[in-house]
């Protein structure tokens, strides 16, 4: 939701029953590179907490020095590695950095360097990673979602969609459930949320411990 969900929208949101706000990718190459891009990037004001920072990158020194200039604040960092846009996939960032198994290898050593250096909270977003046919244990991205909580990630958002899907079709609910199962840390489920009704469908049938919305919100600001 780069771009779109600024300060004015995030404060409309924490007026209509949302608990939680991220703020848009901010992309840590452009924020150490031109200073000029901080307000573009990011803004915020007293009554904007809680409050999760969610970055976009691969370079360890650039995410680092934005992690660090932007802690005091928000409550959280929170590194995009599920966004499938052709920008990610032109900046190497989002999906494109956790696509392989030797990507992620070097995705869990660099966020295991990243929570070393942070005073907040590291969590990350990601979304499903291919698996084997008729792999109901859903092991690639289960198994990449323990990595990460021994990384030392606090919390994992899942997007239940796989790449080829983007943000339409339908939300692999079981492969969130296997998720929430297999990591002992809080997961917020993603995807497919439309209303309350959908937003409490996914929560009860995935067993998370709370549902993030996007695009949904943006048709419908006034869902809950």
């Amino acid at each position: 939701m780069i771009e779109v969900n600024d300060l004015a929208f995030r404060m409309m949101a924490r007026a209509h029953g949302i608990d939680l706000c991220f703020t848009g990718m901010v992309n840590a190459h452009m924020w150490v590179s031109d200073i000029q891009m901080h307000q573009k990037l990011f803004e915020t004001c007293e009554e904007d907490r809680p409050l999760i920072i969610q970055l976009a990158g691969s370079d360890l020194k650039e995410l680092e020095e934005v992690a660090k200039d932007l802690e005091p604040y928000c409550d959280g960092i929170d590194l995009n590695i599920g966004c499938t846009q052709h920008i990610a996939r032109r900046g190497h960032f989002g999906y494109f950095i956790s696509n392989t198994p030797e990507k992620r290898e070097s995705l869990l050593q660099l966020i295991r360097q990243l929570h070393s250096q942070l005073n907040k909270p590291l969590s990350v977003k990601i979304r499903l990673l291919p698996e084997e046919p008729n792999d109901d244990n859903f092991t690639q991205t289960v198994n990449f979602a323990r990595g990460l909580k021994e990384a030392g990630v606090a919390f994992i958002s899942v997007h239940g969609r796989y790449q080829d899907q983007n943000k339409s079709g339908d939300v692999n609910v079981a492969a969130i459930k296997a998720v929430v199962d297999a990591v002992d840390i809080p997961l917020l489920a993603n995807g497919g949320i439309v209303d309350k009704q959908s937003a409490d469908a996914l929560l009860e049938q995935s067993t998370a411990d709370g549902i993030m919305v996007g695009q949904g919100f943006l048709i419908n600001p006034f869902m809950f």
